[in-house]
């Protein structure tokens, strides 16, 4: 269908296959395109394999929304996932729901998708489907939410950060998004939080909701008599991009949680560049013990994969009776 919406979905913590197709425009055969696969072996930005598409990126997948039509200029990898129509539909309501996410029901992933369906208005100025697509998510997600899943992610990113920071009376939170203004939730009772931000409008923003707060640029050295600070990677930086930050300050860390996505595949040390120790929790810790408290949530999310899966057919019914409004959606 021209001017349908295909779906491309690819993890952040998987490296890509270095297969390769073995002849020009070979592809599944959902692709409906002549998409090539890639042979890189790095991970790598949806948005340079796919540069006519429209990129939703969590820190732990990516989901790309691109015309079909647009599908042949894109470099797609064999472990990518290539989703249509009621399928692709199906798949984005249950990320954006926050059922794809370790944390299952967690609410993050909804406020990040509101943002990324806000900073793109012009994209659905252009493109009809696309707009439609992300206020039909939108709506569906919040109605699910609702009845099944309300209270579900009530062990959050906040709490598991303040149970890994008790003793701590400092945090720094290195990123100021929306995972950093999660975690500030579970902080309210620290001596001293300080936020080192990269963007001064997300500074305001945070300056705003927590006036408590200090707020710092990047480029600031940050100093503290206390012996007992934590720090929180909460921004999408390389492990030597942080390690650089660090000899900069003047304040020490005994404990680091790595929230980062990359933090799979690009670790930081626990040596300090002095050779000092230092505590590394990595996201993957994290995500284990989320795991271990979500044991009981099995009916719920069953009865909300099962509305979730009626709606999907419900939207799909709808689009084909409009033949031209499905675009592709890569994630």
């Amino acid at each position: 269908m021209l001017g349908a919406v295909t779906l491309v979905h690819r993890l952040r913590e998987k490296a890509l296959s270095p297969t390769v197709a073995r002849a020009e425009g070979e592809s599944r055969s959902e692709r409906g395109g002549g998409a090539r696969r890639s042979d890189r072996r790095d991970y790598r930005d949806l948005q340079f394999d796919l540069p006519r598409a429209t990129v939703f990126k969590t820190c732990l997948r990516q989901i790309a929304f691109v015309r079909s039509q647009d599908l042949k200029f894109a470099r797609i990898a064999v472990e990518d996932e290539v989703l249509l129509g009621e399928d692709g539909y199906l798949f984005a309501l249950e990320v954006v729901c926050g059922l794809r996410s370790p944390l299952v029901g967690e609410s993050e992933v909804l406020g990040q998708f509101k943002a990324f369906c806000s900073t793109t208005r012009d994209v659905q100025a252009r493109w009809s489907a696309f707009r439609d697509l992300c206020t039909s998510l939108l709506t569906d997600a919040k109605a699910i939410r609702t009845h099944f899943l309300s209270g579900l992610g009530a062990c959050s990113y906040g709490g598991l950060t303040r149970r890994h920071l008790r003793g701590y009376d400092t945090a720094v939170i290195l990123g100021a998004g929306n995972l950093a203004r999660e975690i500030l939730k579970g902080l309210d009772k620290m001596e001293r939080v300080d936020v080192v931000c990269r963007s001064r409008a997300r500074a305001r923003e945070i300056g705003d909701e927590h006036p408590g707060v200090a707020l710092h640029e990047i480029t600031d050295a940050l100093s503290s008599s206390s012996s007992r600070a934590a720090l929180i990677i909460a921004a999408p930086m390389e492990a030597s991009a942080v390690d650089r930050w660090l000899t900069e300050q003047a304040l020490g860390f005994g404990k680091i949680l790595d929230l980062r996505g990359e933090s799979v595949t690009d670790p930081l040390t626990p040596v300090a560049a002095a050779g000092s120790r230092r505590e590394v929790t990595a996201l993957a810790e994290l995500f284990a013990e989320i795991r271990s408290r979500r044991r009981d949530a099995g009916a719920r999310v069953a009865s909300a994969r099962r509305e979730i899966a009626k709606r999907a057919r419900s939207y799909a019914g709808r689009e084909q009776l409009r033949p031209f409004g499905w675009e592709d959606l890569c994630a």
